[in-house]
């Protein structure tokens, strides 16, 4: 019940902010972190988003791209790495939330798969989805376009 209640907080706090977006277009600056084992990417679905998208989340002041990126990925599905292992992949604009957002996408590959944890209030759901099928979900724009680019050089 309490992981419901919480569940429905960040709904309406999203909802909000969505209406907050589109009136003020703020800048703001995040990291994505795209999983990999073998020819599979970890995708979650945070229980306030339609889009299925990769591990994400925003930079503490003074924190460096990086270290933001290896505390996200430990807060959103419970996988501890060394920062230095993350491989910077570039940085994109977005604007599909209103927001005038950089998003700076890292890749970590695993030779065995990693284990995850989602806690059910804001990742509700997070599983490995082979490079054929990827696709097929409803994905956030940025992480389609990084996907898409990705596999056209597989």
């Amino acid at each position: 019940m309490l992981n419901l209640i919480i569940q429905w907080i960040y709904i309406i706090g999203y909802k909000a902010g969505l209406c907050f977006w589109r009136v003020f277009k703020p800048l703001s600056t995040g990291v994505y972190i795209a999983v990999w084992y073998k020819n599979s990417v970890l995708l979650i679905k945070n229980s306030y988003k339609n889009d299925y998208t990769l591990p994400c989340g925003g930079i503490k002041k003074g924190e460096c791209l990086k270290i933001a990126a290896a505390r996200e990925l430990f807060e959103e599905v419970n996988i501890k790495v060394n920062p230095d292992e993350l491989k910077f992949v570039g940085a994109y604009s977005n604007r599909y939330e209103y927001k005038r957002d950089t998003i700076n996408l890292f890749e970590i590959y695993f030779k065995s798969e990693p284990a995850f944890q989602v806690d059910n209030r804001e990742v509700i759901w997070a599983a490995f989805i082979n490079s054929a099928d990827v696709m097929r979900f409803r994905l956030f724009p940025t992480v389609r376009t990084y996907l898409q680019n990705y596999l056209s050089k597989m």
